[in-house]
């Protein structure tokens, strides 16, 4: 749980405060995606986000293929102090084989806790559907830091959209 963030609302308050829909429960089939694996602090993001995306834009263009959905981030481990371990990219329309600079996997089939998000606020809306989560007796499938699969899919990319008002997101973290 991110409680260091201090991120904690009462349920009934945060859908209309955060912007966001209700969580849900989905079961979801593998998402295969190619991406550049980093590590990198939150308040570099907004340099290391654009430029692996375009990485993997190019790459997929080499290769032949092209995005099959919006720009992802998978947050393998989450350290706010030492840097988060992501990899950044894109789905597929089928599994790949990485290249250089671009690795291929797959976020993996499986129950997940979803979350939609509209603006800016993406660490409130992650601590407000784990706050969902922990009221609903949902347990993660995470050892210590290290997470199964923990992603988020941009239909409305920032990196696209200065108006963060106008951002999207959909949360996703594995449960057991």
């Amino acid at each position: 749980m991110d409680q260091e963030a201090g991120y904690t609302l009462p349920m009934v308050l945060f859908p209309l405060l955060l912007n966001l829909e209700e969580p849900k429960i989905v079961v979801r089939p593998a998402l295969p995606y190619a991406a550049v694996r980093t590590t990198a602090l939150v308040q570099d993001f907004p340099v290391v986000l654009p430029k692996a995306y375009r990485q993997v834009v190019d790459w997929l263009k080499a290769n032949g293929a092209k995005p099959a959905g919006p720009p992802m981030v998978r947050y393998r481990v989450i350290d706010m102090k030492k840097g988060l371990q992501i990899d950044i990219g894109f789905p597929t329309a089928k599994p790949m084989k990485g290249g250089v600079g671009v690795i291929c996997d797959a976020l993996p089939a499986g129950r997940y806790v979803s979350l939609y998000h509209k603006g800016g606020d993406i660490m409130a809306a992650n601590g407000a559907l784990q706050d969902w989560a922990k009221k609903k007796g949902l347990q993660f499938k995470v050892q210590g830091d290290r997470w199964k699969s923990r992603a988020e899919l941009n239909p409305v990319d920032p990196g696209d959209t200065p108006d963060a008002s106008k951002w999207e997101t959909e949360i996703l973290i594995m449960i057991r």
